[in-house]
């Protein structure tokens, strides 16, 4: 965690300036794409060191996910931009659009690195698999105030509901 620091959150309509993420994105539309953003920074030579991997080999893969649906867990997830870096990048910048019609609910973003390479480098405890995920950071923002929907449905019997009635029969 000390190796990785996350400069920003940003989100907002696509071609606007963005603005620092909140916890509940307002006035949103499913017709309305959304322009998320963000920047980390990572010291190489902490990085490095915890990993036990000389410097001049490290090579990382960071990615953006976004994850929308309601409940705790993320209905589907999307790889929305992913680099791969070496130590001559100080810090990496993220951004991609998101179609309005694919949210739901919430948007939980996601900031995953992993390794890249070298795979035959390092001490015995050191990550010898490219993919292997080194560091992950989320956040979660509710969507039109929760998920709830804007146009409330009820489940009725209609049996009970509409009892005599040629609707009784309906299904």
């Amino acid at each position: 965690d000390e190796a990785v620091q996350i400069e920003r959150w940003m989100s907002g309509d696509h071609g606007v300036p963005l603005k620092d993420v909140a916890n509940i994105l307002e006035n949103w539309d499913y017709a309305r794409d959304l322009e998320v953003d963000s920047v980390v920074s990572i010291d190489w030579e902490l990085c490095a060191e915890a990993l036990q991997f000389p410097i001049d080999q490290l090579q990382l893969r960071v990615a953006l996910i976004a994850g929308t649906g309601t409940g705790n867990l993320p209905r589907r997830q999307n790889r929305l931009c992913e680099k791969v870096i070496d130590p001559t990048s100080l810090e990496v910048r993220l951004t991609s659009v998101i179609t309005g019609h694919t949210l739901s609910g919430r948007l939980r973003l996601s900031l995953q690195i992993s390794l890249e390479g070298p795979a035959d480098a390092g001490s015995a405890l050191s990550p010898k698999v490219r993919g292997a995920r080194l560091w992950q950071s989320h956040i979660d923002i509710l969507i039109e105030d929760g998920g709830d929907s804007r146009f409330p449905v009820e489940t009725v019997s209609f049996l009970h509901c509409f009892k005599g009635k040629p609707q009784e029969a309906a299904p």
